[in-house]
């Protein structure tokens, strides 16, 4: 079987880790049927213009899945490249917010991302983001739950990141927060 194409029709291009039981990966995955077996993950995912558009990871396993593939998308994949290339390791973002999805409380309302934490010395902190605040938008696009913010985020640091707030007064404030590299004491997942 060396050398075999398969026809790999794209079915979704942003399918989330915790859909398909990768509740560790905050990236979306490209679903695809093409064939993935053993020994060729980390290959190229590529179009019809033989582009690399994602690089083959993961199959749904099962006796009723059959044809079910992942691949991580190409932009996440150099973001992640780019990182190996400079630091030897992959350093995420650290921005120093703990922060939590809070369902809604009454019909008609949708969930909402609170801040639970913000750790001393972060550039959270300095920006001026405190504990109570609910973060509207992230990166100037809504917020509906963590994962919109930890997409968002990225894999390069020193940028800035303009987040909305509604403190608990009711007041709404735009600030700006810089990624920084974590410090050496914290872990970024």
């Amino acid at each position: 079987l060396m050398n075999t194409v398969t026809a790999g029709i794209v079915s979704s291009v942003a399918r989330q880790g915790s859909e398909i039981g990768m509740t560790d990966k905050r990236h979306e995955f490209i679903q695809t049927d093409a064939a993935i077996n053993g020994g060729n993950s980390g290959g190229p995912l590529i179009n019809l213009d033989g582009e690399v558009i994602g690089i083959n990871t993961a199959k749904l396993a099962g006796q009723q899945v059959s044809g079910i593939s992942f691949a991580i998308p190409m932009d996440t994949a150099w973001q992640v490249i780019k990182q190996l290339r400079t630091n030897r390791a992959v350093v995420r973002p650290y921005l120093g917010i703990k922060f939590s999805t809070a369902l809604p409380t009454r019909r008609g309302d949708s969930s909402e991302v609170r801040v639970v934490g913000v750790s001393p010395g972060s550039p959270a902190e300095g920006a001026g983001v405190k504990i109570g605040d609910t973060i509207l938008q992230f990166d100037n696009k809504p917020v509906k739950s963590n994962r919109d913010i930890l997409e968002r985020i990225g894999y390069s640091y020193g940028r800035t990141i303009t987040i909305r707030l509604r403190r608990e007064s009711g007041e709404v404030m735009d600030l700006n927060v810089e990624t920084t590299a974590p410090p050496r004491n914290v872990r970024v997942d």
